[in-house]
């Protein structure tokens, strides 16, 4: 990363490290219990996003906070997810939009603090909900430090409108500009701006991808460094190893040795392209925070490729216990309303159901292994922490016995024991991945409490292994998801730019395309062109094939053809792959 960046990183963990120090208990009082009775005022760091950048948030939060207790220090982060704790493992994009929403759940997340520093992540610069936050930081100063994260120039902020609000994305970063580091010299800044360029996704807007890598990458760094000036690592003695570039050079060497095991990436991505191909589905089964990557990255496979609930699961030993998330367990909460829902007339609202929430290992044996078939691939994913292990591999062999495909992600330490983890004789492939170092934290019981390292690893096999099961799939044409769920305002005007690339036409004929397809009725056109992004988001949530039958539509409307919506339905039926459908349909001449 460029030197600006490095120093914008250098200031923010100061600040962090401040935090820190302001919430040690008064000498005498050295537990977690006692810090919160000695400490008169509390200090914040709330980190916030939407989607993927939630996602993040919540992983370094939990991570952090069990350092903090490991060292008998009260919890300082807070993390949020834009749709609360059920996005964090189940696909909800419509609350990126809700800003009003994102100024409710900063006010409870920093409720009674005296000082906040407040992260908020987005990694194209436009997300309404953290805009929102922001916002209202700034109207705040006396209690916020606003921070803004993300991965676009300032000048490349979205300008369009958001519905019922008096601001933009960057109206909101012009404010923002006015009093942040780099911008503003450090003595005087009041807020930072860390807007790194790490390029072009893999697959075309997939932020999940690298957007949430070095989101984790700059998080971590941002949070470690702080621990160092706070003297609360390394038995409190500044080293040379202790500075922004040192860490980030270890997140490079992480990434470097994980992809040394392309090869064997390669195979399990094979095996899962043949699974979805099939019919089939890809099930993680997971321990500890790794576990918990899988189970993210399941979540993220329905808006990016159009993919069902069930095409992609996660399963996690230790259930809603190793999740840790704030609102607890989401599966017993959910039960009893979706009991009561079951239960009144007329007919039910759509809703997510208690089983969504269902996500432990038990769940699985008692839900999936039973409906396993040769066409399926079961995942296991498992660290050096022998917690859940066996549980995992257990279960990872009954999928077996049942016919199912299986294969084992291995993240471990490089030393001789890591090295003779066994792995179960049934699977098909093994990534097996060695890290010279699991986490850049060395003090011992502390680098168990945070591998973070490991985690990063986790999360790029994983997201090695679904981009390309859905590539091979035909869900990608070029380096373009064909087949996203249009379901948050960002990813309808990302529809947009897809459909008039590929049918060659203009936005407003690829915006009436959409339209169509969303709503499948061309006769009232002019009447539903008026709507609402939010109303057309509204529908095309539950929507199926919304984008190729879009394409399908606006390929039509440049040949001057009429064509109905369910009439392109019949086209993309007759081409069950998605991108060798709209191949034909570019060129019919082609076989």
């Amino acid at each position: 990363m460029d030197e600006t960046t490095i120093a914008t990183l250098e200031q923010i963990a100061a600040c962090i490290s401040r935090n820190i120090l302001h919430n040690r208990p008064a000498a005498g009082g050295r537990d977690a219990d006692a810090a919160a009775t000695t400490t008169t005022t509390t200090t914040r760091v709330v980190i916030s996003g939407a989607g993927t950048s939630g996602r993040m948030a919540f992983v370094c939060a939990s991570t952090f906070n069990r350092v903090l207790e490991k060292l008998g220090l009260p919890k300082l982060f807070a993390y949020i997810c834009a749709g609360g704790d059920s996005a964090l493992f189940t696909s909800q994009e419509a609350p990126e939009d809700n800003w009003r929403a994102g100024i409710q759940t900063l006010v409870e997340a920093s409720q009674n603090a005296s000082k906040v520093v407040y992260i908020g992540i987005t990694c194209g610069l436009a997300a309404p909900f953290v805009a929102a936050q922001l916002d209202y930081c700034m109207q705040h100063l006396d209690v916020f430090t606003p921070v803004l994260l993300g991965f676009n120039p300032l000048h490349l902020a979205r300008r369009i409108k958001v519905e019922q609000w008096h601001h933009t994305f960057a109206s909101v970063c012009e404010q923002l500009v006015q009093v942040s580091f780099p911008q503003v010299e450090a003595a005087k800044a009041q807020g930072f701006i860390l807007t790194p360029i790490v390029g072009p996704e893999p697959i075309t807007g997939s932020t999940r991808m690298k957007g949430g890598s070095a989101t984790k990458i700059i998080l971590d760094v941002m949070f470690v460094r702080a621990f160092q000036l706070a003297k609360l690592l390394g038995g409190g003695v500044e080293s040379a190893d202790q500075s922004v570039a040192a860490l980030l050079q270890e997140c490079l060497l992480a990434m470097q040795e994980t992809y040394l095991q392309a090869r064997a990436i390669g195979q399990v991505v094979q095996l899962a392209g043949d699974s979805l191909r099939s019919g089939g589905r890809i099930l993680y089964l997971g321990s500890d925070s790794l576990g918990i990557m899988g189970l993210i990255d399941a979540s993220e496979c329905a808006p990016t490729y159009g993919a069902t609930y069930d095409d992609v699961r996660g399963f996690l030993h230790g259930c809603f216990d190793t999740l840790g998330n704030v609102e607890g367990n989401l599966h017993e909460k959910a039960a009893p309303a979706q009991q009561q829902l079951a239960s009144s007339p007329g007919p039910s609202c759509a809703t997510v159901g208690s089983a969504t929430f269902d996500i432990g290992l038990g769940s699985f044996t008692r839900n999936m292994l039973p409906t396993l078939s040769p066409r399926d691939l079961v995942i296991a994913i498992v660290s050096d922490n022998p917690s859940g292990r066996d549980a995992v591999y257990r279960t990872l062999e009954a999928a077996s016995g049942r016919g199912s495909k299986t294969a084992v992600i291995a993240c471990t330490g490089a030393s001789p024991a890591s090295a003779a983890l066994q792995l179960p004789a049934s699977a098909l492939a093994a990534v097996r991945v060695r890290l010279q170092r699991t986490s850049p934290i060395s003090d011992g019981g502390l680098a168990a409490s945070a591998p973070i390292h490991l985690e990063f690893a986790a999360k790029l096999v994983c997201n090695a292994i679904t981009t390309g099961a859905h590539v091979l799939r035909g869900k990608v044409l070029g380096n373009h998801m064909i087949d996203l769920r249009v379901s948050n305002t960002k990813l309808f005007h990302r529809a947009i730019g897809i459909i008039s690339r590929f049918a060659n036409v203009d936005e407003a004929m690829a915006r009436d395309s959409l339209v169509r397809s969303i709503h499948t009725d061309s006769s009232a056109l002019s009447e539903l062109a008026n709507l609402d992004i939010s109303e057309h988001v509204r529908v095309a949530t539950t929507s199926q094939r919304v984008v190729p039958r879009a394409i399908v539509l606006a390929i039509a409307a440049l040949r001057n053809q009429n064509l109905s919506a369910q009439a392109a339905n019949a086209m993309l039926d007759s081409h069950p792959i998605v991108r060798d459908a709209v191949r034909h349909l570019l060129n019919p001449s082609r076989p």
